[in-house]
């Protein structure tokens, strides 16, 4: 399984590590992602490819605001990552 470490934004005080691993069973079509909250708590989800490179947080009921606010932002690091050819 491939795997993608990558530092985010989140505010001025907090800079969020998202560890990306691209999912056999659905080839570039899901990634698993888990990051660790400011009070150390883990969380994850998966971006799922929703339309030709556009990716969904899913599921998005038990994650905070600042994940779900960051969608943008993840879709940019996929992208700029797949131009890259990282998971090929």
């Amino acid at each position: 399984m491939k795997e993608l470490s990558i530092e985010i934004p989140v505010d001025k005080d907090f800079t969020a590590t998202f560890l990306f691993y691209q999912s056999p069973n659905h080839s570039k079509c899901r990634f698993y992602v888990s990051v660790m909250d400011q009070q150390k708590k883990s969380h994850f989800f998966f971006l799922d490819k929703c339309r030709k490179e556009r990716w969904k947080i899913e599921p998005t009921n038990d994650l905070p605001g600042w994940i779900r606010n960051l969608e943008d932002d993840l879709n940019e690091v996929i992208a700029y990552e797949m131009d890259l050819e990282k998971w090929e």
